[in-house]
């Protein structure tokens, strides 16, 4: 730390004093200098747990960050120290190594995806379902590509479309938004728009978290209809499809039996094609899909390009890159929608510390995987077919379009 020490540099995040994150008591020592622990422990302790702290960012550029946040201390408030932390961890790049976020009490009662132009406002309560649809072009007067930039700072991830999957976490909540310096107001968020070739501004109030939900506006596409089940799989009479959603890769014995479930409807039905959509697929044991992929493997009539499909997308992650990896290589399938978030070749099997005064979750990797050849800064799919605001809005899935139209249409 002595050499740290040396370093000069200045930290600066505006804003004032949020109620999102209490004051932690002290115990022994001030509060800034419990918070300047939590700092210490981090340049310390995270280059030596982590497999390869540096393998993106340089040791000096990491501590001149960690200096200027020590130094900031006694400017910032509990959730810009927060904020500070997780800034510090995501130098790394390292989409399993972080720190979590403040949580806000109030955000905008809307809901948002990121694609190439930007963010589109997909949904929205009553009194603002105009927005629907609209692409915001800046925030607080600020232009989006600013307001990215800056975000991009406090989030842990690897690639592009890794940052795409969770900035809303910041961006809807205007005290974060202050917290990061885009914003002064705490309740509300002034935004730019544009929708048919018309731009106007718009201040959104925030409405409590807690209480925040959207009336679905049409009808939901599969993937989207179960979101909170591990695994869950249906047979698409009318298309002849076998359709199961693969999101956590955990108890091998429950999805071993629903594999069991899934092959015996295979065999008495003959359906035409089997999707396995990973699209949300965030992780778990890399072992779980195996009787999956056997069983797949083992049925010729399905085991092949035009009837064996999986679906992967920004937030497949961990061990759902892995499982789409191990259809990629193990089996004959083909591989649809948009790259991942995460890096072919990335760093993984997750460790966690608890920091010393503020008990938040440090995680960090310990191992490192190599899937392809070159870089892999993105695993890539065999066919391209990325989201759409307008499939979003209107409940369609452009992957599963893709599959039924161009997939096998005769008998087994």
């Amino acid at each position: 730390m002595h050499r740290m020490l040396a370093c000069v540099g200045l930290f600066v995040v505006l804003g004032q004093a949020s109620s999102v994150a209490q004051t932690i008591a002290p115990q022994g020592e001030s509060r800034d200098a419990r918070w300047r622990d939590d700092v210490r422990f981090v340049a310390q302790e995270l280059p030596t747990r982590h497999k390869n702290a540096f393998a993106y960012v340089s040791r000096d550029a990491f501590a001149r960050e960690a200096v200027r946040l020590d130094s900031a201390v006694p400017r910032l408030n509990d959730a810009q120290m927060q904020l500070g932390l997780a800034r510090l961890v995501a130098m790394l790049r390292d989409g399993h190594t972080r720190v979590p976020l403040p949580t806000y009490e109030r955000r905008l009662p809307i809901t948002i995806v990121w694609l190439d132009r930007g963010p589109y406002i997909v949904n929205a309560d009553d009194e603002h379902g105009e927005l629907i649809g609209a692409l915001i072009t800046s925030v607080n007067g600020r232009p989006i590509r600013e307001v990215a930039d800056t975000l991009r700072l406090y989030f842990s991830f690897e690639n592009e479309l890794g940052f795409r999957i969770s900035p809303g976490n910041l961006l809807l909540r205007p005290r974060a938004l202050r917290d990061v310096g885009l914003g002064g107001d705490s309740l509300a968020t002034r935004l730019t728009v544009t929708s048919h070739e018309r731009t106007w501004d718009v201040t959104v109030a925030a409405v409590p978290s807690d209480r925040f939900a959207l009336v679905q506006r049409g009808p939901l596409p599969l993937y989207r209809q179960r979101p909170r089940e591990r695994y869950w799989w249906m047979y698409m009479a009318a298309e002849r499809t076998v359709f199961l959603q693969y999101n956590q890769c955990e108890d091998a014995g429950a999805f071993r039996l629903l594999v069991d479930s899934v092959t015996r409807a295979i065999d008495d039905e003959k359906p035409l094609r089997v999707v396995v959509d990973l699209r949300n697929n965030s992780g778990g044991n890399s072992q779980v899909v195996r009787p999956l992929i056997e069983a797949l493997r083992s049925r010729p009539q399905l085991n092949r390009p035009d009837a064996l499909y999986a679906i992967i997308g920004r937030a497949t992650f961990s061990s759902g890159l892995f499982a789409a990896n191990d259809f990629r290589t193990q089996t004959r399938a083909t591989l649809i929608g948009e790259p991942s978030g995460e890096r072919a070749n990335h760093y993984g099997e997750v460790r966690s510390v608890k920091l010393p005064y503020s008990g938040l979750e440090l995680t960090y990797s310990t191992n490192f995987h190599r899937l392809v050849d070159g870089d892999g800064e993105r695993f890539a799919p065999d066919v391209l077919v990325p989201p759409t605001a307008e499939a979003y809005i209107v409940g369609r899935d452009p992957a599963m379009e893709w599959i039924v139209a161009h997939s096998r249409q005769g008998s087994p």
